[in-house]
């Protein structure tokens, strides 16, 4: 998603230099369209990367919007070389800028570009549709206004490119609000990552320049060459000093923006570790429920024990070959949740914690997935424990059984005695 933004930014750029010369303003106008077909593609393969195997409407797609970019390309080495006899000064009339083919393959590259985004939401996950619509609702105003400004020749009202350039305000805002307003985007996440970009840029850069000053005055009087070997043995004690400086800052940065996701990890884990030391089951349970619903995002949970699972159940087979995390969105399945974390012990299927969708609405992070999964770990060992510890209930009935009849007997016998 950013290759396209920065790539759409890039032609828009180019179009719009004001170059006194009409060819050379022609060049950057042709030139333009190959950041613009990048970008096309970019979005198609980015819609290509959500749901299971390209069905073959969304291949066809994307070839179609790959085609459009390359015949777009082509036009424009066509036209680029025959630009003497298509001069750019000379398009008042703007019916020939209108049906030229790259005017007419650009329309087709987003138009398909987009299409592509549109049948990513029904095959993607339940978690990832409401992101894709996002960038749909967000991009589709901007076809209107590629439209309007290729169609602008054929009027001199300047509304025209208005309506263009206001077409390009939509596409920060939608996703701005999607990513604040309705958290379809780990904006943490992305601000942590620009947040140590900075950080590391200026620390290296500024170690960099206040080095180099400080040697500068000290050797201000040795020779060029002296000069050369000092700046060249600091350029390499800075460069290998980045992977330091970037681990420090990462950790500093991290502790501020995800310092909450790492104590309730730290309260997860330490939870699965105690599991082992309850002795009753139910109480186990309870505590298990309310543990990960007070120290994590998730809305519901729900502790199924084996035999309350269907054994030909999608995501009761999965847990079982796997031992894995199974996402209940991506299967056929009877658990009603979001996410699904085995309860092992010894390798066997001892019952499972069924989590729904985070309070955020967002997906669920690798750290967060592998805290749960301990805890669910820990809490299928102990349940296994504590039943291999209790005694079987058969085995009381029969032996309750027996005392009776024996009592009953000597109840009988009792008389005989008395006499």
């Amino acid at each position: 998603m950013l290759l396209v933004l920065l790539a759409w930014a890039l032609e828009s750029a180019l179009v719009r230099i004001a170059w006194p010369d009409g060819r050379l303003a022609f060049a950057t106008q042709t030139l333009g369209a190959v950041p613009f077909n990048v970008a096309c593609i970019a979005l198609a393969l980015y819609a290509s990367t959500f749901g299971p195997a390209l069905s073959v409407v969304r291949r066809a797609l994307l070839f179609a919007t790959c085609g459009a970019a390359i015949f777009d390309f082509v036009s424009v080495v066509v036209v680029w070389s025959v630009v003497d006899l298509y001069p750019w000064t000379d398009l008042n009339s703007g019916i020939a800028g209108a049906l030229t083919f790259g005017g007419i393959f650009i329309w087709l590259g987003l138009l398909t570009a987009l299409l592509c985004v549109a049948a990513a939401i029904p095959a993607a996950q339940r978690q990832d549709r409401q992101r894709l619509a996002w960038v749909l609702v967000s991009f589709v105003p901007f076809l209107v206004g590629v439209v309007a400004g290729n169609l602008h020749p054929w009027s001199t009202d300047p509304i025209w490119w208005a309506l263009q350039n206001a077409s390009f305000f939509f596409i920060p805002a939608g996703l701005t609000y999607a990513a604040l307003a309705k958290r379809m985007f780990d904006l943490g996440f992305i601000v942590n990552r620009a947040v140590v970009f900075a950080g590391v840029s200026i620390v290296v850069v500024g170690a960099f320049v206040l080095l180099e000053w400080a040697l500068g005055r000290w050797f201000e009087d040795v020779s060029h060459a002296t000069s050369l070997a000092v700046n060249a043995g600091l350029a390499l004690a800075l460069g290998l000093s980045i992977r330091f400086v970037h681990a420090k800052i990462d950790g500093v940065v991290d502790n501020v923006f995800f310092r909450k996701r790492h104590e309730n990890e730290t309260v997860l884990r330490r939870f699965a570790r105690e599991a082992g030391f309850f002795t009753d089951s139910a109480t186990l349970l309870e505590r298990t429920r309310t543990t990960i619903l007070a120290h994590s995002e998730v809305t519901t949970v729900d502790l199924v024990m084996a035999r309350a699972l269907d054994p030909n159940d999608a995501a009761v087979v999965a847990m079982r070959a796997w031992h894995d995390p199974v996402d209940l969105t991506a299967c056929d399945t009877s658990l009603r949740g979001e996410m699904a974390f085995p309860m092992l012990a010894h390798g066997t299927l001892v019952g499972a914690i069924v989590c729904g969708p985070k309070r955020t609405g967002e997906r669920y992070a690798p750290d967060e997935l592998e805290s749960l999964e301990a805890v669910a770990h820990g809490v299928g060992l102990a349940l296994d424990g504590l039943d291999r510890s209790a005694p079987d209930g058969t085995a009381l009935a029969q032996i309750a059984a027996m005392f009776a009849a024996i009592s009953a007997r000597l109840d009988q016998l009792a008389p005989k005695v008395s006499r």
